[in-house]
């Protein structure tokens, strides 16, 4: 895969605040016991009104690397159907796409033990560095492109979640996820 020209700054970890326009998806994420400290995987669940959505989310932190994979028995109709209307608004139809079962992406670290900020238990996405907390948040690239999202995962919580940085790149992400969930 291709790397994307990155820029010599490097993305500012104090606080990646979220306003109500940007859109956020949540999830349950539960990490798994593993050997490798530098090789994170969270068995991920999605809960809608018909039932339950499964895929697994691998982080390598040596490589820089992401993978989102599908679980060959779910259904993710529903999940996608939500996931559109969160990243992307409920007009945002996707194009015909070719079903892959992991889908990868590169990324930067924000922030290993990054916090909410203060008042925004609520809101999602608004990380802080300021105060330790349980957060680990990534920015993922998608492939072949510099537009990218926000991952948050916090193993004390039990939860996971994707986070628009800019909102013009809705519906890319959409598609890209799409990929993987379609």
């Amino acid at each position: 895969m291709p790397r994307r020209e990155t820029s010599t700054s490097r993305p500012t970890p104090k606080l990646f605040g979220l306003q109500s326009a940007l859109g956020h998806f949540r999830f349950r994420a539960t990490a798994e016991p593993g050997g490798d400290p530098m090789v994170r995987i969270w068995r991920s669940t999605y809960s809608h009104d018909e039932g339950w959505s499964y895929f697994q989310i691998v982080v390598n932190l040596s490589r820089n690397s992401c993978s989102f994979h599908r679980a060959a028995d779910a259904d993710y109709t529903s999940m996608l159907a939500d996931l559109s209307e969160s990243l992307a608004g409920p007009q945002t139809s996707l194009d015909a796409l070719s079903r892959v079962e992991a889908l990868g992406f590169d990324f930067e670290l924000i922030g290993l033990k990054m916090s909410r900020e203060a008042g925004s238990q609520l809101t999602s996405g608004a990380f802080s560095s300021g105060t330790p907390g349980d957060w680990m948040v990534i920015q993922l690239y998608l492939p072949n492109s510099s537009d990218s999202f926000l991952l948050g995962l916090n193993d004390r919580l039990g939860a996971g979640e994707i986070v628009l940085n800019r909102p013009e790149t809705g519906p890319r992400v959409l598609q890209a996820l799409g990929l993987v969930f379609g």
